[in-house]
């Protein structure tokens, strides 16, 4: 019906400090969304979600309801995308990026970036068609092809408000790619196994190259950035079989239970040869002297980094775990199916030219999800090499031998989420994303993502909890870093309830449990008035003290009527 939605959303603000500085610091925010319709122009693509902060701070921020207080990145992304009617292989495509770390206090801006991409398309299945014995193999032979070119600089956020923009242009470093990837498949074994091989050939041409040299006056090494152009090549060959596993395990019960495991090994060859020259420099004095082996593209655009031949056998294990038992409520085949494990997942490498710690790292992951208010979902990194016990660096040897002990884990990653509520509520929630998604007022974007966040007179209580674990061996002990683990515990509380149909209490929490103490809270009381609401906003913990009384129209056309009376928390 419409050619295209978006919203902007502009903001001005001014902080002024008094004697003896006496300066004025303007903070100016400004958010744009915009999505075309496919069907207004089919071979013409247009988005853009704008989240721009001019100082970079998402806390000194006088809107007491500010869904960006916790946020250290913003992101902006402005995209343009040409199909080509006569080439349905080709496209072609324009964007531009911003990203803000509050926490780096740099800005990365990427203008623009220019792509050109060819499908995989298929030279040989004209020539040989089938799909018998070896004739699959030539006629699944596909080819793609894929163009890139930007232009980047990563700077500090204080040249943009001070209008540095020569230093910012002295940041930027521009560059080409091209990429091409040439993969069959073969099923063998009456597709019991899955044989793809294919070859990947790029090419990188940058503007900016580095030059190393050793000062014998002061001793150290030298780091020279230079405005030369070059080009690097990169090559690797691959090899991948993949089959696919079932297990049954039935057991005795009255409702016949029956637990499916599926497992989907992997297991591939790649070779990957150093195809550039690399540059060595000899450094120090007397018969104390030592060899770097480094390559001059090191910090550009698109690095290279591979200074030597790799071999890898790449291997990863994906499992999941399903219950089906008897059930009269199940009308399709009488069965009801309940997914125990959504996903358990084992991966790593063994590279065989590598001089030391030729195994890497083991990463696990599982995603958990059996009944459908509870999430859980678990990253870790383990290690089968042994560790330094004073430093936490890891050694050379196997931990079997140096610790005796068969490794340990790098770092874990725990997320649990659980939403309680009533059955109808649930529904409820899933139908108040699915409308506020196709709303595009700007008011609405926070909880088209948190839909269990929003208000609604129709649910009379929810309560969402969301813990966030974090545990990281410190592989770096000193007097400054004595803990030899770091742990992380975040907790956050949302909730809401009606004391009547038109008066609704909310509260959002957010605890540290390393300090058991509230990092920022938040109450809302709202009044239903049938075309309008009345709400309180009040924080009183947190950095963003504030209060907030507001009169809205809840009708999704006139969404944008309001009336606010608030009190920035520099007044508190």
């Amino acid at each position: 019906r419409y050619g295209y939605r978006g919203s902007v959303n502009a903001g001005f603000q001014q902080f002024k400090s008094g004697f003896p500085s006496d300066v004025n610091q303007n903070k100016v925010t400004f958010g744009w969304t915009h999505n075309k319709d496919a069907k207004s122009s089919p071979y013409w693509g247009f988005a853009a979600n704008v989240n721009f902060i001019s100082d970079n701070n998402t806390q000194n921020n006088l809107d007491p309801l500010n869904e960006q207080y916790f946020n250290n990145t913003l992101s902006s992304d402005i995209n343009i995308t040409r199909k080509f009617p006569n080439i349905p292989i080709l496209s072609a495509g324009m964007k531009a990026n911003m990203r803000q770390n509050s926490i780096s206090e740099n800005i990365s801006l990427t203008s623009p970036i220019v792509n050109v991409n060819v499908t995989r398309f298929y030279p040989l299945k004209k020539l040989v068609n089938g799909s018998d014995g070896w004739k699959q193999i030539f006629s699944r032979f596909g080819i793609t092809y894929n163009f890139e070119g930007q232009n980047r600089a990563l700077f500090a956020d204080s040249l943009l408000p001070d209008r540095n923009f020569s230093a910012i242009n002295d940041e930027f470093m521009n560059g080409f790619k091209h990429t091409v990837t040439m993969q069959t498949t073969a099923s063998l074994f009456k597709n019991a196994l899955k044989l793809t091989p294919s070859l990947n050939y790029g090419n990188k041409m940058n503007f900016q190259q580095i030059n190393r040299w050793y000062d014998a006056t002061n001793d150290s090494l030298i780091i020279d950035e230079l405005p030369r152009f070059g080009t690097a090549d990169d090559l690797s060959l691959n090899v991948q079989a993949t089959t696919v596993l079932y297990s049954y395990y039935r057991f005795v019960g009255k409702n016949k239970p029956l637990v499916r495991h599926v497992l989907t090994p992997s297991v591939s060859y790649r070779y990957i040869p150093n195809l550039n020259a690399n540059k060595t420099l000899v450094y120090g004095s007397g018969t104390e002297k030592d060899t770097i082996i480094y390559s001059p593209f090191e910090r550009s655009l698109y690095t290279v980094g591979n200074t030597r031949d790799q071999q890898l056998i790449t291997f990863g294990f994906n499992n999941t775990l399903e219950l089906k038992r008897k059930s009269d409520k199940d009308t399709v085949d009488g069965f009801k199916r309940t997914r125990l494990i959504d996903g358990f997942s084992i991966s790593g490498n063994y590279d065989f030219l590598k001089d030391t710690n030729n195994l890497s790292n083991i990463s696990l992951n599982l995603r958990i999800s059996p009944i459908k208010w509870l999430n859980f979902v678990s990253t870790s990194s383990f290690s089968a090499y042994g560790w330094n016990e004073q430093t936490g660096a890891t050694l050379k040897d196997f931990a079997v031998n140096s610790n005796g002990k068969l490794g340990r884990f790098l770092n874990t990653n725990l997320t649990t989420t659980i939403t309680l509520t009533s059955q109808e509520s649930r529904e409820k929630i899933e139908e108040t994303q699915s409308r506020m998604e196709d709303n595009w007022t700007a008011d609405y974007a926070y909880f088209a993502l948190h839909p269990e966040h929003a208000i609604n007179f129709d649910i009379p209580w929810k309560v969402t909890l969301s813990h966030v674990y974090n545990i990281n061996v410190n592989q770096n002990i000193s007097e400054f870093s004595p803990d030899r683990v770091n742990k992380i515990q975040t907790l956050m509380v949302t909730g809401d309830v009606s004391f009547t149909k038109r008066w609704k209490l909310a509260t959002t929490t957010n605890l540290d449990l390393a300090t058991g103490k509230i990092t920022n809270s938040r109450f809302t009381l709202t009044r239903d008035m049938h075309c309008w609401a009345l709400a309180f906003h009040w924080t009183p913990i947190g950095g963003n003290q504030s209060f907030l009384f507001s009169i809205r129209s809840t009708s999704m056309m006139f969404s944008d009527a309001k009336i606010d009376i608030r009190k920035p928390p520099s007044f508190l």
